[in-house]
């Protein structure tokens, strides 16, 4: 039950949510850098490729609405794809539509400021009629995007010699924005 939800009793109980954060790679860290924005995010991978004496990195992905062509990574692998800049600009539009829109949510997510239940403006509405795409694949081809984004980054992480994959943090139905990348030196 969620916090305040009150039984026949009249008590209030609590429900929890447990996350297991321990990465063994990050165990012997001996410093931190931590950051929250696209421009953060490409300070920190050049940090990486710099000489510095940094093991690894675990960066929450989100925001990939936010990602610009001058500070992205991965463009090397976007070229070698065959995506140009126009391309890539429209990825990040798109990728919003996984987790943006008309999402049907419970009670324990209607206030929650990263999903929406309202309805879109009637332009939005309009323009997605003429997609003729439903709310549902509209979500799949926001996730595609988001995913072939990270692609590019984990590609770049590899082409410097770091081990790099996603992982998924935290169920779905907590936050659709549940993955972060993960690097850490190759072991020699």
């Amino acid at each position: 039950m969620p916090i305040g939800s009150h039984s026949n009793s009249s008590r209030p109980s609590a429900s929890r949510k447990h996350v297991n954060i321990t990465l063994p790679a990050l165990a012997d860290v001996q410093a931190f850098f931590d950051c929250g924005d696209e421009e953060c995010h490409h300070s920190m991978f050049m940090l990486l490729v710099s000489g510095s004496k940094i093991c690894g990195l675990l960066m929450a992905l989100c925001c990939h609405h936010r990602c610009s062509w001058n500070t992205y990574i991965g463009k090397q692998f976007m070229e070698k794809h065959d995506f140009t800049e126009n391309d890539f600009k429209l990825m990040c539009c798109v990728a919003s539509w996984a987790t943006c829109g008309l999402r049907k949510t419970d009670k324990a997510t209607e206030n929650s400021e990263e999903h929406t239940t309202e309805i879109p403006d009637e332009n939005l509405l309009n323009r997605y009629q003429r997609l003729n795409l439903k709310h549902e694949e509209r979500e799949v081809i926001g996730m595609q995007c988001k995913r072939l984004i990270d692609a590019g980054r984990i590609q770049f992480l590899k082409d410097e010699g770091y081990d790099a994959r996603l992982i998924t943090y935290i169920d779905k139905s907590v936050s659709l924005e549940n993955v972060a990348l993960l690097a850490t030196c190759k072991k020699s």
